[in-house]
């Protein structure tokens, strides 16, 4: 199913859960969800228990997308997910080393490939003019500007990635200072879930469906 085009054509028919960061998804929430998609009896507990591994996966392996797509009702009245997809979150991918060895390296540019062996954040796309930026925000005002002139640059990024101990800016780090920028980023992420009040949505829509996180 093609989620993008039901919202186009058929808007009516997703339906959308926002998630309290605090709470997290609970099982009257995905049997809602159950509900407006017509599943009963077993179907709807069915649909709880996949939505709740859902949720688990989502957080547990620091997603940024998990979707089901499709997810049916087969001719004997079972539920099953024929397909999914899942994104793994870059900016949490040292806690996960494993997910190295998942890289499709056929599936990748093979210049990508190449900087990703001497340890370079290389990113290729489209354009006639290359850039080597030093954050997001410059790399926005850089695409801009180029633009203006009638250039076509691509949103790319290059650089080292830091070595285990280093600060962004390549001097050693302190458990002080670490100590201090987790005590942020926790407010941060805490003060964002009170005024967003969600950590993430899901999506459904149909009898035949894509469930999203």
């Amino acid at each position: 199913m093609n989620i993008e085009e039901v919202t186009k054509t058929r808007p009516g028919d997703i339906h959308t859960l926002h998630v309290d960061p605090f709470t997290g998804l609970r099982s009257y929430h995905a049997r809602g969800l159950a509900l407006k998609l017509g599943l009963k009896g077993v179907q709807a507990d069915a649909f709880v228990k996949l939505a709740g591994n859902l949720w688990k996966l989502f957080l547990e392996k620091d997603c940024s997308l998990v979707e089901v797509n499709p997810l049916v009702v087969t001719g004997a009245g079972s539920l099953v997910s024929m397909d999914c997809k899942i994104n793994f979150d870059d900016n949490a991918l040292f806690r996960h080393p494993e997910y190295e060895d998942m890289a499709d390296l056929a599936q990748m540019d093979p210049l990508e490939v190449k900087a990703r062996k001497f340890d370079i954040a290389y990113i290729k796309l489209a354009g006639n003019i290359g850039c080597m930026v030093n954050g997001a925000g410059l790399a926005m005002a850089t695409l801009d500007v180029l633009r203006n002139t009638g250039a076509s640059p691509p949103i790319s990024r290059c650089g080292r990635k830091r070595e285990p101990g280093e600060s962004g800016r390549g001097v050693p780090d302190h458990p002080e200072r670490r100590q201090r920028q987790r005590g942020l980023r926790q407010y941060l992420r805490r003060d964002h879930a009170l005024r967003h009040h969600r950590s993430g949505d899901i999506r459904c829509s149909g009898a035949r469906t894509a469930v999203c996180l």
